[in-house]
């Protein structure tokens, strides 16, 4: 039912993109929840709650994985909105800044997967051709007003007590890869993992119901792929990954270009994404899928378009 209702929601925005043209509302919303946290990371507003999970930073969503994944897709947004000609010099700067301040905030969640996908995400999407002296001037000019920011607002002592936290984190991982016992979050995701497997052998094909995978292992797998095995079983997750194919489809008959890329390795990063942590109820990143299967297409009928008038023309 889950996935029928994610399916629907998804439908009814494509037709809401196509008749009113506001895919970029998608950007610019989670540009907004991303600075919401930025502020409340520097302690410039004070919401009022709760902002730390067990010494990690959870922000507005009370979930410090889900922060960070909500940071990965900031970073994104921003790369992508950089990419048009049109934008303003202000909305330049506020972008690279963005960027920046987004990759602290993660650093804050002690998200080991977003600390490493992020750094992936800004590589692959490096382009030698934007290497210009004006960019490498403006991108030094505002990391030090993001370090200005930090020292103005930031906590020191709170942010060597998470770098800390981070370095036992990936010690664990780095314990556990070799063989050795690891950290306990380590060991209890290879855990789930393992007894997760147990329960998708004796239901394969339909699974056990979306959801239920908590119910015979006490918490969430920490992995997409096998949390709709479990749920769903085979064909519920070829039928959730389909969303993906067709993305991946409409993205390879664009036209060459800059945010054709960014495309290519937001879809990556996710698919990378979805093995350490569930996303599928995770609406905007569901919802960023679908501006980027949007955008995809209407290149691809811009570029259908011109090879039509060249064709009359002939």
């Amino acid at each position: 039912t889950r996935l029928i209702i994610v399916t629907l929601n998804l439908l009814i925005l494509y037709v809401v993109f196509k008749r009113y043209n506001l895919e970029q509302t998608i950007l610019y919303g989670i540009l907004l929840g991303g600075l919401y946290n930025i502020l409340i990371g520097l302690t410039i507003i004070d919401p009022g709650y709760e902002i730390f999970q067990f010494g990690r930073f959870a922000g507005s969503v009370g979930n410090s994985n889900t922060l960070a994944k909500t940071m990965l897709l900031t970073i994104f947004s921003s790369l992508v909105l950089l990419s048009y000609s049109s934008i303003q010099n202000w909305f330049k700067i506020y972008n690279y800044l963005s960027i920046i301040l987004s990759f602290y905030i993660i650093i804050l969640t002690v998200s080991r997967k977003a600390m490493i996908l992020a750094p992936l995400m800004i590589l692959l999407s490096f382009s030698f051709k934007s290497l210009k002296i004006k960019n490498i001037l403006l991108f030094i000019i505002i990391f030090y007003v993001a370090i200005k920011l930090f020292t103005i607002y930031g906590d020191a002592q709170q942010l060597e007590n998470i770098l800390l936290l981070v370095e036992r984190r990936f010690l664990g991982m780095f314990d556990m890869m070799g063989g050795q016992s690891g950290d306990h979050s380590s060991a209890e995701r290879a855990h789930l993992i393992s007894e997760g497997f147990n329960i998708f052998s004796g239901d394969p094909i339909f699974g056990i119901g979306l959801n239920n995978a908590r119910h015979f292992l006490g918490k969430y797998t920490h992995n997409n792929y096998l949390e709709l095995l479990i749920g769903v079983g085979i064909i519920g997750t070829i039928f959730f990954y389909s969303i993906y194919v067709v993305t991946l489809r409409n993205i390879y008959f664009m036209p060459k270009s800059q945010i054709r890329k960014y495309f290519f390795v937001m879809i990556l990063i996710v698919l990378l994404m979805d093995m350490g942590t569930v996303t599928y109820y995770t609406k905007p990143l569901l919802f960023l899928v679908l501006y980027i299967y949007f955008v995809a297409e209407k290149e691809i009928e811009k570029t259908d378009l011109k090879d039509k008038n060249v064709q009359k023309r002939k």
